[in-house]
C-alpha cells in the first residue's frame, strides 16, 4: 500500500515486513532531527518551512533546503496542541484548552476562537466555517460565524466512541 506522496517525489510503503521510505531523486535521502525531541505534529507553512511540534508547547521551525532547526517562542500565543492544520499564508491550525489557534509562526500573528468546550483535543475541518471537535467526553461540531459548538449526533443520539479517539479524519 502506498500511503502518502509529496512534492519531493518520495514515498512511503507499507508491507508485512514493515515500512520502506524512498526518494526518487537520491538514494542517500535519509536524515535525522531533533533526535531527543517527541515529535507529535508538523505542518509545512512556506516552501522549504516545516513547523514541528513536540509532545510539550515547544516548537520549531526546520528549513528544509538548509537543514537547520531552531526553536521558536510560542508562549504568547498559548498554543499547546501537537495537531496541526495548515492555514493561508503560513498560519496554521492548533488548539490551546477549549480553543481553536491559528497561528503564524513567520509573522507571529496569533488569533484565538474559543468554542465553548473545556478542553479540545482533535479537530478537523468540514468546510471553511465548520469544525469537527474531540473532547474527552464526545465528538461535536463547531461553526465559526455562529460561534457555537453542538454535540455530534447519529440516529439521533449524541454519538459516543466506545472506547478513545486516537485520530480521524475526514474523507
Amino acid at each position: 500500500n502506498v500511503v502518502g506522496e509529496d512534492f519531493k517525489k518520495q514515498f512511503i510503503v507499507t508491507t508485512r515486513q514493515g515500512i520502506v521510505l524512498h526518494q526518487v531523486k537520491s538514494a542517500a535521502a535519509f536524515h535525522s532531527f531533533l533526535p531527543e525531541v517527541a515529535v507529535r505534529g508538523m505542518v509545512e507553512i512556506a516552501k522549504d518551512q516545516v513547523l514541528i511540534a513536540n509532545q510539550g508547547t515547544g516548537r520549531y521551525l526546520l528549513d528544509v533546503s538548509t537543514r537547520r532547526v531552531k526553536e521558536i517562542d510560542i508562549t504568547y500565543c498559548q498554543n499547546t496542541g501537537t495537531r496541526l492544520f495548515p492555514a493561508e499564508n503560513g498560519a496554521h491550525w492548533s488548539t490551546s484548552g477549549g480553543a481553536l489557534v491559528k497561528f503564524n509562526p513567520l509573522t507571529q500573528d496569533c488569533e484565538r476562537t474559543e468554542t465553548g468546550l473545556d478542553k479540545v483535543s482533535k479537530f478537523a475541518f468540514l468546510n471553511a466555517d465548520t469544525v469537527l471537535l474531540q473532547t474527552n467526553e464526545a465528538l461535536h461540531i463547531f461553526s465559526f460565524s455562529s460561534k457555537t459548538s453542538t454535540p455530534f449526533m447519529h440516529q439521533g443520539e449524541v454519538f459516543k466512541a466506545s472506547g478513545y479517539i486516537h485520530d480521524f479524519k475526514i474523507t
